[in-house]
C-alpha cells in the first residue's frame, strides 16, 4: 500500500479509538461521578497514538520520497540519497519508540483498571506491583532493540553501518514481541489469579473472564504484525495493532452496552442490602448484621471491601447470578464510599 491509504487507515482507526474514549469516559462518569486513574493512563495512551500517527505519517512519505528518488532518471547524488536514508530512519526510529510506548502505556492502564477492583486483597498488592516492575523493566528491551538497530544508537540512521543488518533487526524484533507477549500474559493472569476465589456463579465468572481475557487479542495482532514484518509487509498491521490495542482499553467499559436488550431489573433497593439510587448520591452501605453475597465466603475467598463489591456489583456479580450479557454489566469502576464492610475472612 501507498503512504496516503496507509495514513488514511490510520487515522480513520484512530478516529475510531478516540470515539470510544469519549463513550468510556461519558460511561464511567455517569456511573461513578468521577474518573480513576486507568482513565489518566489510558488518555495518555490515546495521545501517544496520536503522536504516533502523526510520525507515522512523516514516515511514510519519507519512505515514499527514498523509493521515488531511487526510480528517478537521472538518479540524485548519492549524497542526497544517504541523506534521504538516514532521516527516514531517524522519523522510523522515533515512530517505534512511540509504537513501544503505546503497547506499555495500555498495559498499565489495564493494571490500574485491575488493582482497582482487586486493591484491598495483600497478596494480590504484593503479586501486582511485582507485575507493575516486570512491565516496566520489559518495556526497555524492545526500546534498546530500536536504538541498537544498527549497532547502536549513535549509528541508528548510518546508511554504511544499516546496510546488510536485516537479520539483526528480525532477531531483535522477535525478542521485542516476545517480551511483549509475556508480560500481557503477565497482566491477564493477575485476574483470573483472583477470579478463581470469588463465591460467585459458573456464569458470572465466565462474564468477568471474558472481559479478563481481552489480552488475547493484543497477543493475537503483535504475532501477525512481526510475522508480517519479517516478510516485509508490516507498515498495516502495526498501523491495525496500535489502534486495536488502544480500543481494546475502552471495551471493559462498554460491556454494560452489550446486553442492551437483555437488561433485567436487578438494582431494586432491600431491607438485607440497603443503597440508594445513583442520583441521591450514595453509596452501598452495611447494616448491622447484613453481608453482601460477596462477603459470605470462606476463608480462602477474596477479602472484598466495599469499594471493590460496589464494583463488582457494577458487573451484577450478586447472589442473584444474572446474566453475565445483560445491561446492568456496568463499567467496573466504582465511587467514594464511606468506610469497608468487615472482613469475614480467616
Amino acid at each position: 500500500m501507498y503512504a496516503q491509504p496507509l495514513a488514511s487507515v490510520n487515522w480513520a482507526l484512530t478516529g475510531v479509538a478516540g470515539a470510544l474514549t469519549i463513550g468510556r469516559y461519558a460511561i464511567r462518569y455517569f456511573n461513578s461521578r468521577r474518573f480513576y486513574w486507568d482513565d489518566a493512563v489510558h488518555l495518555f495512551a490515546l495521545v501517544i497514538l496520536i503522536t504516533h500517527g502523526a510520525t507515522n505519517k512523516l514516515s511514510l512519505d519519507s519512505k515514499a520520497r527514498v523509493a521515488d528518488a531511487v526510480k528517478a532518471n537521472p538518479k540524485p547524488s548519492q549524497s542526497y540519497l544517504l541523506g534521504l536514508y538516514e532521516h527516514n530512519q531517524q522519523l522510523s526510529t522515533v515512530n517505534n519508540c512511540f509504537l513501544y510506548l503505546v503497547f506499555w502505556v495500555v498495559k498499565v492502564s489495564f493494571l490500574m483498571f485491575y488493582r482497582l477492583l482487586f486493591q484491598t486483597s495483600a497478596p494480590f498488592n504484593k503479586v501486582w506491583w511485582g507485575v507493575m516492575a516486570f512491565t516496566f523493566l520489559t518495556y526497555w528491551i524492545p526500546v534498546a532493540g530500536v536504538l541498537t538497530t544498527c549497532a547502536g544508537a549513535h549509528t541508528v540512521a548510518e546508511y554504511k553501518v544499516c546496510e546488510g543488518q536485516t537479520h539483526g533487526r528480525v532477531v531483535k524484533l522477535e525478542y521485542s514481541c516476545a517480551v511483549n507477549i509475556v508480560s500481557d500474559l503477565a497482566i491477564m493472569a493477575l485476574p483470573f489469579w483472583m477470579l478463581k476465589d470469588l463465591k460467585i456463579s459458573i456464569p458470572q465468572k465466565i462474564g468477568l473472564a471474558f472481559i479478563f481475557s481481552l489480552a488475547i487479542v493484543c497477543v493475537a495482532l503483535d504475532i501477525v504484525r512481526v510475522v508480517e514484518a519479517v516478510n516485509q509487509n508490516q507498515a498495516l498491521y502495526t498501523i491495525i495493532e496500535i489502534n486495536f490495542v488502544v480500543i481494546i482499553s475502552c471495551l471493559p467499559t462498554y460491556r454494560a452496552l452489550l446486553g442492551m436488550g437483555q437488561r433485567r431489573k436487578l438494582s431494586r433497593p432491600s431491607t438485607t442490602y440497603p443503597w440508594r439510587s445513583r442520583q441521591e448520591g450514595e453509596y452501598w452501605k452495611q447494616e448491622d448484621g447484613d453481608m453482601h453475597p460477596l462477603q459470605n465466603r470462606a476463608a480462602n475467598d477474596v477479602d472484598m471491601s466495599a469499594k471493590s463489591i460496589h464494583v463488582l456489583k457494577d458487573f451484577k456479580v450478586s447472589s442473584e447470578a444474572p446474566d453475565p450479557f445483560s445491561q446492568d454489566y456496568l463499567d467496573a469502576s466504582s465511587r467514594p464510599v464511606t468506610g469497608a464492610l468487615p472482613s469475614h475472612s480467616q
